[in-house]
């Protein structure tokens, strides 16, 4: 009777089932963890290309109309797969990805600092930049010790802006979503300023 408290102590026939218990739920959380951050990275990526993607298409240009707008938004779209442009929600679609592309001119008035906004469209159809408003250069686009001017006298850049609102596609880990953004400048390569037709 004496050594039956000493067996039951002893006894190790459930050991690994309970540890595996203890383990399991620690084990899934990183597991899905790991997949979820994966795939926010690449859809990270993914944004980063098509600002890039976006102005390269339209810097080759020398005029530039809305249905050549629709395309390098098409485009740009499908680099962002397998992550969905959109969402539906009680009949209502709402767009994730919004793509702004905007022709930034000289401005003789702030030459270093700052150009205009010669024409701007948006992939949603709202946010797109003012025409004939101030665009301030990002401090990493401006190189102080260099007196050469981001932009040319009569000369324009190409900024496409990004942004993406991601979701988790598992939401195992990571709840809600949040807003991804890129931007990239470039230099039209056929003419000094491209035109919207």
């Amino acid at each position: 009777m004496l050594n039956r408290p000493r067996t039951i102590w002893t006894h190790q026939g459930g050991l690994a089932a309970v540890e595996f218990a203890l383990i399991l739920p620690v084990m899934l959380v990183l597991f899905f963890g790991i997949v979820e951050t994966s795939m926010a990275l690449g859809a990270k990526a993914s944004v980063t290309s098509i600002a890039a993607t976006a102005a390269d298409l339209i810097a080759q240009e020398s005029t530039v109309s809305s249905a050549d707008e629709q395309n390098v938004f098409n485009a740009a779209s499908a680099i962002l797969y397998p992550h969905p442009v959109s969402s539906t929600s009680k009949g209502v679609t709402t767009s994730l990805l919004k793509i702004v592309i905007s022709s930034i001119v000289y401005d003789k008035d702030n030459p270093t600092t700052s150009g205009k906004v010669a024409w701007s469209d948006s992939s949603t159809g709202s946010g797109a930049r003012t025409v004939g408003s101030t665009y301030t250069y990002p401090a990493d686009a401006i190189n102080p010790g260099n007196t050469a001017n981001l932009v040319d006298a009569g000369g324009s850049i190409i900024l496409v802006e990004v942004t993406y609102n991601y979701s988790s596609p598992t939401s195992q880990t990571v709840a809600g979503s949040w807003t991804m953004s890129s931007s990239f400048i470039t230099r039209p390569r056929q003419v000094a300023q491209i035109a919207r037709s």
